[in-house]
């Protein structure tokens, strides 16, 4: 078995009641050392897809069989079991593709972080002007917390303190 980093980020497991009654413990893994795409991910599926998600992070190329073994969800890694992809031509990024498969490109502020992460996550800074910061910040993240669960539970609130920027910006945006 491969080493994994980490079981819990809420600190307790995700119940999941696809049956009456039964309750399903869900891990998400990725890779060790997350950078952008993967603390990003992270936040989202913390925050809008299953608020009592467990994270793992194993080595790269091990993160499919981990989350196999663990009958989790792989993200943000080749492969996954959500990953980037091409859509209508276009590149999405995992967070991207996180929002259209849980129904969440309705909520601009999160369409519009998601240009953001895509951008910083593909070096494409000039695509978005969050792009360079976010970068710098979680690149920055990586030397200065060694351990990746406390690593983006810390980045957490920088991705809330965009996404109420985003809810401002979306909302001036329609006001005007």
């Amino acid at each position: 078995m491969p080493e994994v980093t980490g079981r819990t980020w809420g600190g307790e497991p995700l119940g999941r009641g696809d049956c009456e009654g039964e309750v399903l413990l869900v891990l998400w893994v990725t890779g060790q050392r997350p950078t952008v795409g993967r603390t990003a991910c992270a936040w989202l599926i913390g925050r809008f897809i299953d608020p009592l998600a467990q994270f793992a992070f194993a080595p790269e190329p091990q993160v499919s069989t981990v989350a196999s073994q663990q009958h989790g969800r792989s993200y943000d890694a080749v492969p996954a079991w959500y990953g980037r992809e091409v859509h209508d031509g276009k590149q999405r990024c995992t967070f991207e593709v996180l929002l259209a498969e849980f129904a969440l490109t309705g909520d601009g502020a999160l369409v519009r972080l998601g240009h953001a992460v895509h951008a910083a996550d593909a070096v494409e800074l000039e695509q978005d002007s969050l792009a360079a910061g976010l970068l710098a910040l979680a690149t920055g993240a990586l030397d200065s917390e060694p351990d990746d669960q406390r690593l983006t539970r810390r980045l957490c609130f920088a991705y809330d303190a965009l996404y109420a920027w985003c809810l401002r910006e979306t909302a001036a945006a329609i006001a005007r």
